[in-house]
């Protein structure tokens, strides 16, 4: 069984979509959430599921030792950012290496770095007057949004929508695919070992 844990700051709508995606399925479990934010929507949710939480202060979390210990004891083989707004340490990053994703809202590398999410993202997209949106998975290395691209979707922008209503028709698309794009990574790591 490959365990995943999915780390999320807020918004609880991907992790719940992994969560109900994998739930029956035969090879792929979420075994837990991760949550740095105390008042979250997603500890609501994952209590609302009875799925185990960690919750990480930024101390615990940045000298990632005794995460790193919860991973390990939980026998988690994969780790899937979900709204995670704080960059990963090096220590987790290295110990998964290949074994950590990111679902980045928009298009990579054109839309990179700190702070390249939410509302914030979408408002610069619709002020760059681009044609496209989108979003990118990818591996998660040392540095914001740089690692291998797994997945690419382009969306084209309506006329006259807002940055809220572009935000939606984005994530619409994104629970539509990352857990398939998910699963068939893992498949094709399992098939190269």
């Amino acid at each position: 069984m490959i365990k995943v844990a999915i780390f999320a700051s807020d918004n609880s709508d991907v992790a719940e979509n992994f969560y109900t995606c994998f739930r029956k399925h035969p090879q792929i479990k979420v075994q837990l959430f991760v949550c740095n934010r105390n008042n979250s929507e997603v500890v609501s949710k994952a209590h609302e599921l009875k799925q185990q939480l960690v919750l990480v202060t930024q101390r615990s979390f940045f000298y990632a030792d005794l995460l790193i210990g919860a991973l390990l004891s939980e026998g988690i083989d994969y780790i899937v950012l979900s709204d995670f707004t704080w960059k990963l340490p090096h220590s987790i990053v290295s110990k998964y290496k290949g074994r950590i994703l990111n679902l980045q809202p928009a298009l990579l590398p054109k839309y990179a770095g700190k702070g390249m999410y939410g509302d914030k993202l979408q408002k610069l997209i619709l002020q760059n007057q681009d044609s496209d949106t989108g979003f990118t998975i990818h591996l998660v290395d040392e540095f914001y949004n740089t690692g291998t691209i797994i997945e690419q979707k382009m969306i084209p922008i309506p006329t006259d929508v807002s940055s809220v209503e572009l935000r939606s028709l984005v994530r619409n698309s994104e629970l539509e695919v990352y857990t398939q794009v998910f699963e068939n990574y893992v498949k094709e790591k399992s098939l190269a070992i």
